[in-house]
């Protein structure tokens, strides 16, 4: 027992000594609709992201809240655990489920007819560096046009 103790202090102790910087977004390489069934929206979001770490990030399932305009809108939920390897760019296929709140379809026939939306993303994401994980807290706020988020297409189904 006192061998399982020393080590997960010596763990414990050494996780806290790796330093981690956080990875570089580099470009949005498209997103596929996979489809919608009643208010899930399934698509695959296509990135570029470069992890400055001497290590493979893993960033594991998680949820958070997409809010626009101040409103909830749903909750994004990340389907699959993401690898980004070490010191390296990483193209990433996210696969993504959006989990509409009551009314927000409707609110996104609205939402088309202006010029520009302000975007709100908050929540805990769930990341880990071999065994050891730990949730961070996500906050990204943007302003963008309707036709960047291709809310047309997402009508369409």
């Amino acid at each position: 027992m006192t061998k399982f103790l020393t080590l997960l202090v010596l763990i414990a102790g050494l996780s806290s000594c790796v330093s981690f910087k956080e990875p570089e977004f580099k470009s949005m390489d498209g997103y596929v609709f996979d489809g919608m069934d009643g208010n899930q929206v399934k698509f695959k979001l296509k990135a570029t992201v470069y992890n400055p770490n001497s290590y493979t990030l893993k960033v594991k399932p998680s949820k958070v809240s997409v809010f626009a305009e101040d409103k909830l809108y749903g909750t994004l939920n990340l389907e699959k655990t993401q690898k980004m390897k070490r010191k390296k760019d990483t193209q990433l296929e996210v696969p993504l489920r959006f989990d509409m709140a009551d009314g927000a379809m409707m609110g996104l026939v609205l939402l088309m007819r202006k010029e520009k939306i302000k975007i709100k993303i908050d929540g805990k994401v769930k990341g880990g560096v071999y065994f050891i994980s730990k949730k961070f807290p996500v906050t990204y706020e943007k302003t963008v046009s309707p036709k960047e988020l291709g809310l047309k297409n997402l009508l369409k189904f």
